[in-house]
């Protein structure tokens, strides 16, 4: 029986790649789009997961992209189960379109 080298379990060892895929920027890019469209209305994340085709399957994970990228962005509890997201500026400073303050 031979004994393994590291160098070959290092050979082994599954690739993997190095943040999301190319595919989710364009939801992230929608994602930030109806933040921006809503304003102080905001948007559940119950209605981000309920569209995969348009926002991806991990909508979470997109909005925590966007505020690294410096976007200002709200975001707590809603009822038992849901998340209610909201901007508050975008990385250059501007407050989002304004719309009527509807609180969840």
């Amino acid at each position: 029986m031979n004994a393994l080298t590291i160098e070959e379990l290092s050979k082994a060892k599954p690739k993997r790649g190095s943040g999301a895929p190319a595919r989710s920027a364009s939801h992230k890019v929608a994602i930030f789009e109806i933040l921006r469209q809503r304003g102080l209305q905001g948007v559940l994340g119950s209605e981000l997961y309920e569209s995969p085709e348009r926002f991806g399957r991990s909508p979470r994970n997109r909005i925590c992209e966007l505020r690294r990228e410096g976007h200002l962005i709200e975001g707590k509890a809603y009822g038992s189960s849901d998340w209610f997201y909201r901007l508050i500026r975008d990385k250059q400073g501007a407050n989002p379109d304004k719309c009527q303050e509807v609180q969840p």
